[in-house]
């Protein structure tokens, strides 16, 4: 048999009825990357090749470093219960941190900065919340203070209208903030 050109194999390779090919090369490189972030992972963590063989084999599993190795370079699959041991081994959640392990760095970064968005809108809206009530309540003392002063209500007067002013600046910071 003749040997393909590079040029004759790529034209196999996108050919109809030749997708065999390509869902291999699909697979190696969601390997690739499950590798690439293993690493990634493992020296986020802190922890040597070593270490990690060491949790492996503590779990159960027969690893070497050649085992790791193959992992990290896409070159040996990765099973779905060595990557939830492993997550655990390295201190992180399993359910919570397969997503960094099997996705592309980028769709990681992206699921990270989501869930820092909704934490930091659950925050804005409690110190929103926070300060309304806190307004409400300042409101409320002011008018009880201009009920019991009524011969001097006009210092009262001027510290409610400073109040909503302030107000008003915060609401306008606020909005200028969130607009640029």
């Amino acid at each position: 048999m003749i040997p393909e050109t590079a040029n004759e194999t790529m034209q196999r390779r996108t050919m109809p009825g030749h997708n065999k090919t390509a869902a291999v090369d699909r697979g190696r490189s969601r390997a690739r990357i499950t590798g690439d972030n293993v690493r990634r992972l493992r020296e986020e963590r802190g922890y040597s090749l070593e270490q990690v063989v060491s949790a492996m084999k503590d779990l159960g599993y027969n690893w070497t470093k050649t085992t790791l190795y193959k992992i990290e370079h896409g070159e040996r699959r990765f099973l779905l219960n060595e990557a939830v041991d492993m997550l655990a081994a390295l201190g992180l959640d399993p359910l919570h941190d397969m997503p960094r392990l099997m996705c592309p760095e980028k769709r990681v970064r992206a699921i990270e900065l989501g869930e820092t968005h909704r934490r930091a809108t659950r925050k804005l809206i409690q110190a929103a919340r926070d300060y309304m009530t806190a307004l409400t309540a300042y409101e409320r003392i002011l008018d009880d203070l201009k009920a019991e002063t009524a011969d001097d209500g006009t210092q009262v007067e001027s510290q409610i209208e400073s109040v909503h002013m302030n107000h008003d600046a915060t609401v306008k910071l606020v909005v200028a903030e969130l607009n640029d």
